[in-house]
């Protein structure tokens, strides 16, 4: 890939016998060669949600070959960092290596994965860690799960993080059992973008020759079906605890649709009309001209279980009410009328925009070529996507709006100080949200 933003050189894809599906993207004249490997990691399965917080922190800290340090020394020694990302769905395991010293890094990868050694004193050190700077929800991450868990019901993701007393009865005989379980080929995504030079193939022979012993699968750590449930002008209401809490918040979760599906990209635009950029209604009306907010912001969330659309809003305390009378009014009207044909100009642009420079270097690249792979995309499928946005007429807007962005689907959530919501604040955790036993 010459230019970030431009389509890369054609991907190679090989599915191993294990279900790995591994992908090789050809990257001319990239001196660091990227590998990502992607296996489907929810907060799913038998074993209790403290272990599944616990692994990916002790995942390659050490194998039976190494201990924590000898990895750091061996990762050194090839220019090589290694990383982990844990998302709803998701394990992202990261190397980024000097590309004469790939196959050295396919080796500590496969190491990583084929003998982990989950030892006593990296698990006290991750749980030492955990008890000199437990967590708390904010209340940002308060409203944002009980709105979750109102619109879709009890699940991995309204699931509460586990608390410091849980996590330190973890033991590495449940992490051993973990890894046999979750970490496996059947399901996950392996990419490699490198310069491959003019023999792609043995890149790919190498790829499996060194993770021939990997085994097992599928996990089954994979979200349940996302399923709407049909509100009317839904809303739930919660009340900050604190005596001078630092803003009102609001959020609405509505349905959306997938990015493989031919009404995405109507979608997309009609959101950013929405709320979704700088030039949107809500931030016209909410920030520019009553001064009620510290900013807006409209989000498709997609997973491989489904998708919804997210609003979101910040404001002075006691202002939540009428933000969220704001965002009712707008978005009745957007459904109604559609947007302007200004907006559908300025929102295509900025979208088209975003296509061509939304992954700005080769290490964001390879991650998002990844996720698009998990998702069934291609890899180069963002810089496709502009054609389908500029072939989206104001129409095809429109009827999206009157589609997905009505009030009558939208379920509302606001967190406010005691006394300035709507109805009486639900103070209760919303059931689900316990630890798994």
């Amino acid at each position: 890939m010459s230019h970030i933003g431009q389509v890369p050189e054609a991907a190679t894809h090989n599915r191993s016998v294990q279900g790995l599906h591994t992908v090789v993207v050809p990257a001319p004249g990239a001196p660091v060669a990227e590998i990502r490997l992607l296996i489907p990691y929810a907060r799913a399965g038998r074993l209790p949600a403290p272990v599944h917080t616990l692994l990916p922190a002790c995942l390659g800290t050490g194998t039976a070959q190494r201990s924590r340090q000898a990895i750091v020394e061996r990762a050194a020694d090839i220019g090589a960092e290694l990383s982990t990302v844990v998302t709803a769905e998701s394990l992202l395991l990261s190397l980024s290596v000097l590309g004469d010293h790939l196959p050295e890094a396919v080796e500590l990868l496969a190491e990583i994965l084929l003998s982990p050694a989950y030892r006593t004193d990296e698990l006290d050190l991750v749980r030492a860690r955990a008890r000199a700077a437990p967590t708390a929800d904010g209340p940002r991450t308060r409203l944002h799960r009980a709105l979750l868990h109102r619109r879709f019901g009890p699940g991995p993701l309204t699931l509460a993080p586990p608390s410091v007393d849980r996590l330190q009865a973890v033991t590495t005989d449940e992490l051993h059992t973990l890894h046999r379980e979750a970490i496996v080929p059947d399901g996950s995504v392996l990419l490699v973008m490198t310069d491959t030079g003019p023999d792609t193939d043995h890149l790919h022979a190498l790829l499996a020759d060194r993770l021939a012993g990997w085994t097992g699968g599928p996990s089954g750590l994979l979200l349940p079906h996302i399923a709407h449930r049909t509100p009317s002008c839904d809303s739930m209401h919660l009340t900050d605890p604190h005596t001078e809490p630092a803003q009102a918040l609001v959020m609405a979760i509505s349905p959306a649709t997938p990015t493989q599906e031919p009404d995405h990209p109507a979608l997309h635009l009609a959101q950013l009309v929405l709320g979704g950029y700088g030039s949107s209604r809500l931030m016209e009306r909410i920030r520019n001209r009553h001064g009620l907010t510290y900013g807006v912001s409209t989000t498709i969330r997609e997973t491989r279980a489904g998708a919804w659309l997210e609003t979101e809003c910040a404001g002075a305390p006691g202002t939540a009410d009428r933000i969220a009378r704001i965002i009712e009014e707008t978005l009745h009207e957007l459904s109604q009328t559609g947007p302007t044909g200004a907006e559908a100009d300025r929102a295509r642009q900025y979208a088209i925009g975003f296509t061509r420079f939304g992954i700005a270097t080769r290490t964001e690249a390879a991650s998002a070529y990844a996720g698009f792979v998990a998702q069934g995309l291609a890899p180069h499928w963002l810089t496709t996507y502009a054609a389908r946005l500029a072939d989206t007429s104001r129409s095809d807007i429109a009827e999206a709006t009157t589609r997905y962005l009505t009030p009558a689907t939208a379920t509302f959530g606001s967190l406010d100080t005691p006394g300035t919501t709507r109805s009486a604040a639900e103070e209760a955790a919303p059931p689900g949200q316990q630890d798994h036993a």
